[in-house]
């Protein structure tokens, strides 16, 4: 494919192509040809002389001497087929790096040719030392930076300031400090890495970092991956199993068949660890919808917590300040963003944000965002199967508003689904257990989920630990259907939840519909179809207030709510769960606006069904016409 930041055809026009010995070649390039960039080609020596250099080394030597943009051609015309024992070191310049050529005759590379570092010092295959970098079909592999644990770049070191282009090329079985596979080093300015076509896989860090590491103590660490990139089966032991931020720290994964698998980590963020400040947009866009886990663009990332994502405070990448900016979206409606088959040993499957002091101002907390992005079969050993919050600076917000792009939930197509996401410690259900779950503080605001086939103790819990505030939950348009859980909710005295709009139906309860709701809780304009199962473990008006509001209920409930109707709705069919003209339920409520749950308009007006308060249906999702 072709990328924004190749210029493989003009590069080459326009540059001297120099077929000599080595010898003569300084000569020539030190007095003939000054001011013009120039094409050194490595391969085999003395070859009917028409390689420039035997070694990449010596052609980056040469093309530090020569102004312009040079351009280095590395054949695979080499004794044992790659080049062995590389410790390669690119001064301060702009150079493009092309291999997979035949031999020094070859105009058109085909294939790849590899730099090993094996066998060599105990250093990256390449370090480079600043510039614009253009890097094209090369293997980098065996490179060994572990003179320290924050010895960086076991692949690719790249540092100082400049941009760093790599396509059609493999960085794997490297292993570093920190960094195994690239480690990017903002360290006199802002310094900036775009890879296509590449794939990042089976590196290894001692510290973090185990594919990647952006590190910025001046300027802005950047990474950009576009189309077709992989970043599989990296290792760090400390954090940051795929990717590793520190403060200042800009990704952005924006493209078509990206994938992030098979990344672990013994600490947290299995695919993605992260120091606030930083800016993070994922939004992968797959050719096809996926049909199994592997498919998925996040799939199979385990760490201790946060299975994808971590959001927290690290010795080694700094303590979190200011603000930090995640999106989690796609911006194609008919293509959600897949997450699937992620395992944390702690708290947070995919998500996990710990930032635990009270924020300074509004800005100052560690954000969320997810829209138009799913979640299938994710494992938590402990709670938060899905998402896991801790601190009055964690946030986390699935609506439309908040992504960068916004896209609309259609019916029929998978979008905020949350589907077989379990929480499976070693004792069933321990009492933390949830499929989201926001403490200390912290906020959570959900819309328009599709919840099904998950296994929890509750499928939301809010709560605090001693001396710590309650947190907050708010969840709208929620179909929860077909769930395996004690109760919906687990709640502590002091925590604030509010369930809005939601079809609660056919999900297998082996307790209350809410088992132990508090002073502040809130149901409304719902519809619950859990038959000879109680709604609440108590009376709730022993906890004051009026909880429930506009409700349809089929179970038992102690009490008696200002707006609680009984009686069973009569739904469509149990795929969409769409009620019939004639329900209970319909044209029951004057809230009027919005979307339901699969994104279409509410207040629906059914004309053969008088209103009871108004034109808008109960639960999730609003019957459009007469069927």
């Amino acid at each position: 494919m072709r990328n924004s930041f190749e210029s493989r055809g003009s590069g080459r026009r326009c540059c001297l192509r120099v077929f000599m010995p080595a010898a003569l070649l300084v000569v020539v390039s030190a007095f003939a040809m000054p001011a013009h960039a120039m094409i050194y080609t490595v391969g085999k020596s003395g070859l009917s002389n028409n390689c420039s250099f035997p070694t990449v080394q010596q052609a980056l030597t040469a093309a530090a001497r020569n102004p312009g943009a040079d351009e280095i051609w590395v054949t695979r015309d080499v004794n044992g087929g790659y080049y062995q024992n590389q410790a390669l070191v690119s001064p301060a310049q702009d150079v493009k790096i092309v291999g997979g050529f035949d031999d020094c005759w070859d105009a058109w590379p085909s294939g790849m040719t590899e730099l090993h570092g094996n066998g060599g010092a105990a250093a990256p295959v390449l370090t480079i030392n600043g510039g614009t970098v253009t890097i094209e079909k090369l293997r980098f592999t065996r490179g060994d930076a572990t003179s320290s644990s924050t010895a960086a770049g076991g692949g690719i070191r790249f540092a100082g300031n400049g941009t760093l282009n790599i396509t059609d090329s493999l960085i794997d079985r490297n292993t570093a400090g920190m960094g195994g596979g690239i480690a990017l080093l903002a360290q006199s300015g802002s310094i900036g890495l775009n890879i296509a076509t590449t794939r990042i896989a089976e590196n290894q860090a001692n510290s973090v970092g185990g594919g990647i590491v952006l590190m910025s103590s001046a300027g802005t660490a950047a990474f950009t991956a576009w189309d077709d990139v992989e970043i599989s089966a990296n290792f760090a032991v400390e954090g940051g199993g795929g990717i590793a931020m520190n403060p200042q720290s800009m990704l952005t994964m924006n493209g078509r068949n990206l994938k992030v698998a098979w990344n672990r980590t013994e600490g947290d963020g299995g695919a993605l660890l992260a120091v606030s400040p930083v800016t993070i947009h994922l939004s992968p866009r797959p050719d096809v919808f996926p049909d199994v886990p592997w498919d998925a663009s996040f799939a199979y990332n385990e760490a201790r917590n946060g299975g994808v994502l971590a959001l927290t405070d690290h010795a080694r990448l700094g303590s979190s300040r200011g603000r930090a900016v995640v999106t989690m979206t796609s911006e194609d409606a008919a293509h959600p963003f897949w997450m699937a088959s992620n395992h944390a040993r702690g708290r947070g499957a995919v998500v996990y944000v710990s930032r635990p002091q009270a924020p300074l101002h509004s800005d100052d907390v560690s954000g969320v965002c997810s829209w138009n992005a799913s979640y299938l079969s994710n494992h938590a050993d402990v709670s938060g199967s899905v998402v896991a919050l801790d601190g009055a600076g964690a946030v986390y917000r699935n609506d439309a508003a908040c992504a960068l792009v916004q896209s609309t939930c259609s019916e029929g197509q998978f979008c905020n689904e949350v589907i077989g996401n379990y929480v499976f410690p070693d004792v069933l259900w321990g009492d933390e257990s949830a499929i989201y779950e926001a403490r200390n503080g912290a906020r959570m605001t959900l819309d328009k989920l599709r919840m099904s086939s998950n296994f929890a103790k509750s499928l939301f819990r809010v709560g605090q630990d001693d001396g710590f505030p309650g947190a907050s939950l708010s969840a709208s348009q929620a179909l929860i259907v077909t769930n395996t859980f004690e109760s919906v909710l687990e709640q502590r005295q002091g925590s604030y939840f509010e369930l809005a709009s939601a079809t609660i139906a056919k999900n297998d309860v082996s307790s209350r519909i809410f088992s132990n709701a508090t002073y502040n809780f809130f149901l409304r304009d719902s519809i619950v179809d859990q038959p000879q199962v109680y709604l609440f473990g108590i009376d709730p008006l022993q906890f004051g207030g009026t909880p429930v509001s506009s409700v349809l209920y089929s179970g038992i409930y102690f009490g008696s709510g200002d707006s609680l109707v009984f009686g069973r709705p009569e739904f469509s069919n149990d795929l969409t769960y769409r009620l019939m003209p004639g329900s209970a339920g319909v044209d029951f409520t004057t809230y009027s606006g919005g979307t339901d749950v699969y994104g279409r308009g509410r207040s629906v007006d059914i004309l053969s069904q008088p209103d009871r308060y108004g034109p808008r249906d109960l639960g999730a999702v609003e019957t459009q016409v007469a069927q």
